[in-house]
């Protein structure tokens, strides 16, 4: 094997690579490497050939059957010196589609990233001039004008709500890249601070730790607490978020009146909204903060017959606690 001579091949080469293993055996393995990757490989086997024990880690494109080249994560482990090995050991799997996702959410990204742009500069500008006109005229109306005043100041306030849920939207279908350990129920008490909640009450149960990007998870549960909030009086309205069992993720769910079973469907569409003052953009932004961590988020009626939602992810429960905020 120091040569780069294929001595054995599993039988699995044949469903991803489309080559039955006999034809692969006694080929040379750098020729089936796409050029550009040849020099890395051929590099490590010279030089890590007599380093018995040595493993390394590889992205190349291999190319198949058709001629076409695939993606691939390679592990190699040198095994010379094994008497019942005597090379180096290749395990790999096929990353094609993943690298196609990855660009394609690459690309999404720069165009969300333009459109935040636009929003931020080509209409907040225009809109402020006209909140400031529109102070201006305030302040030498009265009487059936100044009904109409306020009733203009209360859709450029509309205006800019929409504009801010904008932006937050475009950023939050960014794929999580950087992630730490987050202790989810810091962070649903923080976000519970961040927004006028009223008379309702936060309740965190088993806390868990996951990994995750901690600022986009914030902006997650101050949408779900708006939202449980907004679609329901506060006035005895209880908000819980704990641990969903087997360490599979956490949930968030109210004492409210919850979402028909006909309309969850629809509750995470863009512009979808029972209240007449929101955008409709609180949910679909809770769904594209948890896609892009690679999780899953559904819909379900809660313990108490309000809204419940379930976010599939690993988590590791931490200690019992309950706490009222």
């Amino acid at each position: 094997m120091t040569s780069g001579t294929i001595t054995y091949v599993s039988q699995s080469a044949e469903n991803v690579l489309g080559f039955e293993p006999s034809e692969l055996t006694g080929e040379n393995v750098v020729s089936y490497i796409h050029p550009d990757d040849q020099a890395k490989i051929a590099q490590d086997l010279s030089e890590y050939v007599d380093d018995y024990g040595y493993t390394g880690t590889y992205r190349v494109r291999v190319r198949d059957s058709n001629g076409e080249w695939r993606v691939f994560e390679a592990r190699a482990a040198n095994l010379l010196d094994d008497p019942f090995v005597e090379g180096i050991v290749l395990n790999s799997r096929d990353v094609t589609e993943k690298q196609r996702r990855k660009r394609k959410l690459e690309r999404q990204n720069e165009r969300l990233d333009q459109f935040a742009s636009i929003v931020a500069h080509d209409l907040r500008n225009p809109l402020n001039v006209a909140v400031g006109r529109l102070d201006l005229l305030a302040e030498n109306v009265d009487g059936d004008q100044a009904d109409t005043v306020d009733t203009i100041q209360r859709q450029l306030g509309r205006i800019e709500d929409i504009i801010e849920d904008s932006l937050a939207l475009a950023q939050s279908g960014e794929i999580v890249t950087e992630t730490d350990e987050v202790d989810l129920g810091a962070v649903a008490r923080e976000a519970w601070a961040n927004v006028d909640t009223g008379e309702a009450s936060l309740a965190v149960g088993d806390a868990v730790r996951l990994s995750g990007d901690r600022h986009r998870l914030l902006n997650m549960f101050e949408n779900l607490f708006r939202n449980s909030v907004e679609h329901n009086e506060p006035t005895d309205l209880t908000v819980r978020v704990s641990a969903l069992p087997d360490e599979f993720g956490f949930y968030v769910e109210d004492s409210g009146t919850g979402i028909p079973a006909e309309e969850r469907e629809k509750a995470f569409e863009r512009g979808y909204t029972t209240n007449r003052d929101g955008t409709g953009f609180g949910l679909a932004i809770v769904q594209d903060i948890v896609q892009a961590h690679g999780w899953e988020v559904s819909l379900s009626d809660g313990a108490d017959g309000g809204a419940r939602f379930e976010v599939a992810c690993d988590a590791i429960p931490l200690e019992q606690q309950t706490e009222l905020a």
